[in-house]
């Protein structure tokens, strides 16, 4: 009998749970300086990446004793720690090798044959995401700048003098912040996605906030809560159909309904198709960020280092503009056992886009640009290379003038009408970074229940909760995020 206790307490031990959480930085161990992105892996399925600060966040539990914390960065050593002596401060050291020195396949492949093996293998490569359920998480940061901002009454009938003025009071209370202000938002999304193949998936919120000043909105949704709120105090009872040029777009704005606060939302639909959009512009088409600077016909290569990641060889090749064509510079890094990209620094060259529209004859303009930001990629069970890490920052300009036409939906003669002229020219910079946690097969009759809804609910928060992702193994915030609270 004892000796049945003692092997059921050992076995206990051998699967003993974890229930804590662990905080840290990861630095280099030459210049102390924090390491951006790097991999902190305890188990296939139980992970993160430290932030733009190093600083990493990791929920423990559920881990087994046996396991071990282990970090990882292209570059330098990995290495493991136990659980139960993680330290604070974790250093890498760089480890950087001579290919020339070791013959790999018998010859010492030129930057141009490493170029075109990874063309001729990109197909078989990427192609992963197929019969996969995935948990992801999205942190976006928003700093917007109101260029240009002007909103004036152009003509009114039926007001007397002092529903001008009050009109103009209102208008003046709206544009004075926003042009002496900055907006920044933070939102944190986390959802489950799940593809059936490239081109059909399915998406469902598990959570989402957002963090930001409702004073400094600039965006049309913030500029338009504060119209209405403001008709809802001027005017009572009354019921408006409004006009954007010839065409009605509402016909029953009604003042006493508008001071009722709407509940903030996301749309798993809107989500689903920027994350295609963004699929498409990185990765899985023949006109993608990838597919592009693997042409030799518009960059020029150089081997810049060979390093040595995860127990294979990598090659480092800078990349630069050969034709007027190109968009981008960087650095890529490529397997020499399969070929693949394991990982793609770009930097959007100087008058180049993303893509956009100059129609301000219409009303309307728009550009995405200076694009720059990290793909890196893992191989799943299949041998297939998917995201495991995207961050990106890109700068959004916006124009729109549109006047408004506001007249009272009655029969009555001397009901009020009045034009309001609307210019507004932004810029925004926007950072957001994308982290693929776990990832499982998908059945196709499991793929056939999932229900997308239209709408899930946003949180909205004062300051950075930590409470709220503290079972989730996601970015650690950075200290801007940390040190924002809403007004």
């Amino acid at each position: 009998m004892q000796k049945i206790i003692l092997f059921l307490i050992s076995l206990f031990g051998s699967v003993l749970f974890y229930a804590q959480n662990t905080t840290g930085i990861i630095k280099d161990a030459t210049t102390k300086e924090p390491i951006s992105y790097a991999t902190i892996q305890i188990s296939k399925n139980n992970g993160t990446i430290s932030n733009e600060e190093g600083k990493f966040h990791l929920n423990i539990k559920k881990s087994l004793k046996k396991d071990s914390l282990t970090v990882s960065f292209i570059g330098y050593k990995t290495v493991s720690f136990s659980l139960n002596n993680i330290p604070k401060e974790i250093f890498l050291e760089q480890d950087v090798i001579n290919l020339e020195a070791v013959n790999l396949d018998e010859k010492q492949l030129s930057v141009n044959e490493i170029i075109q093996k990874a063309k001729e293998n990109y197909t078989n490569n990427v192609n992963g995401l197929k019969n996969l359920k995935q948990q992801i998480f999205i942190r976006s940061k928003s700093i917007t700048n109101m260029k240009k901002f002007e909103m004036e009454i152009n003509h009114a009938k039926n007001y007397d003098k002092k529903m001008i003025h009050r009109l103009n009071k209102l208008i003046d209370s709206i544009k004075q912040p926003m042009t002496r202000n900055t907006s920044t938002i933070f939102t944190d999304k986390l959802f489950k996605l799940y593809h059936q193949n490239k081109d059909s998936a399915k998406l469902q919120y598990e959570k989402a906030t957002i963090l930001s000043n409702p004073n400094t909105d600039f965006s049309m949704e913030g500029i338009e809560k504060k119209l209405t709120k403001g008709f809802a105090n001027l005017f009572k009872d009354k019921i408006f159909k409004i006009k954007i040029l010839f065409f009605k777009v509402q016909d029953s704005l009604k003042t006493d309904n508008l001071s009722k606060e709407k509940k903030s939302v996301v749309y798993p639909f809107s989500t689903l198709n920027n994350l295609k959009s963004l699929y498409k512009q990185s990765v899985y088409n023949n006109n993608s960020l990838l597919s592009e600077i693997l042409n030799e016909k518009y960059y020029d290569y150089k081997i810049t280092n060979n390093l040595f990641y995860n127990n294979e060889f990598v090659y480092e090749i800078s990349y630069s503009p050969k034709r007027s064509k190109a968009k981008y510079k960087g650095k890529i890094y490529i397997s020499d056992e399969s070929f693949a990209v394991i990982k793609l620094d770009f930097k959007m060259l100087p008058n180049k886009k993303l893509e956009g529209k100059s129609m301000k004859w219409l009303g309307f303009a728009y550009k995405i640009y200076d694009w720059n930001g990290t793909l890196e990629f893992y191989k799943n069970d299949l041998g297939k290379y998917v995201p495991k890490y995207i961050n990106q920052s890109k700068k959004i300009y916006s124009y729109m003038s549109i006047p408004l036409k506001f007249i009272e939906n009655t029969k009555n003669k001397n009901k009020l009408k009045f034009k309001l002229k609307n210019t507004f020219e932004t810029l925004m910079q926007v950072q957001s970074e994308i982290l693929f946690l776990n990832t499982q097969p998908l059945s196709k009759t499991e793929y056939k229940k999932i229900k997308m809804k239209k709408e899930f609910p946003l949180d909205k928060l004062k300051k950075y909760n930590p409470e709220i992702w503290k079972k989730y193994n996601l970015l650690a915030p950075t200290e801007s995020l940390l040190e924002f609270k809403a007004e």
